[in-house]
């Protein structure tokens, strides 16, 4: 009874997570989309592609410059990028939340198969494979996303400014993630086959 208790509760921790996750997906999209038909509605939202937060919102920036002039390589406005800048970092934000929303997916599936006590159930070892996969998948886009580049076409000159930022922090937890599933999945591996075999001499 206690262990169907803290599983339900996994179970609906991680579908709040999916929801919240979801809701985050869609807000990102509207921004990137509506900005185009009215910019200067995120005209205090910045870009930094050297910060922890590449998207920020600073209530107190002077209006975004209109020309590269009185830009001078300041504050990059969110709203002055080129739509392809804007295309390259909603694929730099959406990816990562996306791949975990099937992580957490089959994250659902496992605790499901424990609460009706599957716990050697050969789909427990899929999960696991699956999960680690999605992990190797996180590591290289990890490694694709280190190269940003950002545009801004301003009537008097065009600038980009590309960054190379290699956070050493994820790719451990994404290199340790995949081995810990590959081995975990291993685990329910044996545990099918000497079930099999059990029923079987039995």
């Amino acid at each position: 009874m206690k262990k169907n208790k803290i599983l339900t509760i996994g179970e609906l921790f991680f579908k709040v997570l999916i929801v919240l996750t979801s809701l985050s997906l869609v807000i990102l999209t509207f921004i990137f989309i509506h900005s185009e038909f009215s910019p200067k509605t995120y005209e205090k939202l910045t870009v930094n592609l050297k910060g922890e937060h590449i998207l920020k919102y600073e209530p107190n920036i002077l209006p975004s410059p209109s020309t590269y002039k009185e830009w001078k390589k300041k504050t990059i406005n969110f709203n002055k990028i080129t739509i392809s800048s804007k295309i390259i970092l909603l694929v730099n934000l959406i990816f990562t939340p996306l791949i975990f929303l099937f992580i957490l997916k089959e994250i659902i599936k496992f605790i499901k198969s424990i609460k009706d006590y599957n716990s050697f159930h050969k789909n427990n070892a899929n999960y696991f494979t699956k999960i680690g996969k999605l992990f190797g998948l996180l590591l290289i886009l990890q490694l694709l996303f280190s190269i940003t580049s950002i545009s801004i076409d301003f009537p008097d000159n065009y600038y980009t400014e590309s960054y190379m930022h290699i956070n050493f922090t994820p790719l451990i937890t994404y290199g340790a993630g995949i081995l810990l599933c590959f081995i975990i999945s291993q685990v329910f591996k044996e545990g099918e086959r000497l079930k099999i075999e059990n029923e079987l001499t039995i």
